[in-house]
């Protein structure tokens, strides 16, 4: 087991006994399934990504993506100390969704997701995109992505992401959740001023948007290329 791997476990571990010790017998049996399906997953990035998309676990997931780029950046060897442990526990189950609120909040989106048009939801992503884009350039060079507008484009995909998966859209929805996996990243780890964000994004988009209006077998292809791009923020965006 790789050291994030083991860190991932030892801090799902301590939230299950944390939340057992508590009387959150519920709770705690959740996080260790969590737990276990984590640790026999081959790939943790993308077990970590389809955390993500479960309703309610996205800021734990995120947290835990945080914690493996933090520990793969630390000094060969280097470990987190009982105190950052139980600090990051700590963190994590702050994190965690509340007991009923949860089904009832999914509820009431899905609802109001299936009410909502999947082209205005489209459209009022397109223009937060442009607006992003006009945003990031100053005198005609580029600036760097401001932080409130990439927020709202985070926030416009997930709408778009809900409703696309309430009314069936299955390939606006996987792109409408990479792209929210890959914004967040790039919002969390600070890569503002990286000019290849800006260009993924306006050509992510511009794929979608060519698929939706063609339908062509080969435009499909492309779309589910950029959605695995997407779904490769470390990767995609190694230091030049």
């Amino acid at each position: 087991m790789l050291p994030e791997e083991m860190h991932i476990n030892t801090l799902l571990r301590r939230m299950e006994s944390k939340l057992l010790d508590g009387g959150r017998q519920g709770e705690g049996e959740m996080v260790g399934r969590i737990a276990v399906r984590l640790s026999h997953a081959r790939d943790l990035d993308n077990a970590l990504r389809r955390l993500y998309g479960v309703i309610g676990w996205d800021a734990v997931a995120l947290k835990l993506m945080w914690y493996v780029e933090q520990l793969r950046r630390a000094a060969i060897g280097a470990t987190p100390n009982e105190d950052l442990l139980g600090h990051r526990v700590s963190e994590l189950i702050a994190a965690m969704p509340v007991p009923g609120k949860q089904e009832n909040a999914a509820r009431q989106t899905d609802a109001a997701a299936r009410r909502m048009d999947l082209r205005d939801a489209l459209i009022r992503f397109g223009s937060v995109l442009e607006e992003l884009r006009r945003a990031s350039f100053t005198d005609g060079r580029f600036s760097g992505l401001p932080e409130t507008v990439l927020e709202r484009v985070i926030g416009e995909a997930a709408l778009l992401r809900m409703i696309a998966a309430a009314q069936h859209s299955r390939d606006v929805a996987r792109f409408a959740q990479a792209l929210t996996f890959f914004a967040t990243h790039v919002l969390d780890h600070e890569i503002l001023q990286d000019a290849r964000v800006l260009h993924l994004i306006g050509t992510a988009n511009l794929t979608l948007q060519t698929v939706l209006e063609t339908a062509v077998a080969e435009d499909f292809d492309s779309l589910y290329q950029t959605i695995a791009l997407l779904e490769s923020p470390r990767t995609l965006l190694q230091p030049q």
